[in-house]
This record gives structure tokens, sequence and C-alpha cells, in this order.
């Protein structure tokens, strides 16, 4: 059989091209005005052009966890070849 390392490595691949739109996570009817661009804790999402917080991807990765508990729950599954 497959050991569980691989199978986990052949689920992360199937996801690493998953594409989650945080514009519905993050951001109400307008855009981009009322997304949201700091923790509540007031750091900011992007230091600059190039840099965003560890602290706001943070953030928006439990928030999306919370609203989409399958999303990992399904990843972590036993696979059936």
């Amino acid at each position: 059989g497959m050991d569980k390392a691989q199978i986990y490595y052949e689920n992360l691949v199937a996801i690493s091209d998953a594409y989650i739109d945080y514009s519905e996570l993050l951001c109400g009817d307008k855009l981009p005005e009322s997304c949201e661009s700091q923790t509540p804790d007031g750091i900011p999402a992007m230091y600059d052009r190039h840099h965003r917080s560890f602290e706001f991807a943070q953030y928006a990765g439990r928030k999306f966890a919370k609203e989409n508990p399958e999303f990992l729950e399904d990843l972590f599954k036993p696979q059936t070849p």
C-alpha cells in the first residue's frame, strides 16, 4: 500500500492549484472599500507592495477555516484508489 506521507503529499499537490476567493471572505458589498485590510488588533494586511504581514495571513486563514471546516477535513480523508 501507499504510505501516509505519500497520500498527504498527493492531497496537498491536488489543492496547490486551488483558488480561494478572499474577497467573499474579507469584503462586504462595496469593493474595495468594504474589504478588511487589517487584523482586529490593527496589524495591516500589507506593509508595502511586496511584503504581506504574517499576522493578517494567519487571521484570514483562520477565518477561512472557521467558515469552511470541510475544506481541510476533505483534504485529509483517506483516498480510495
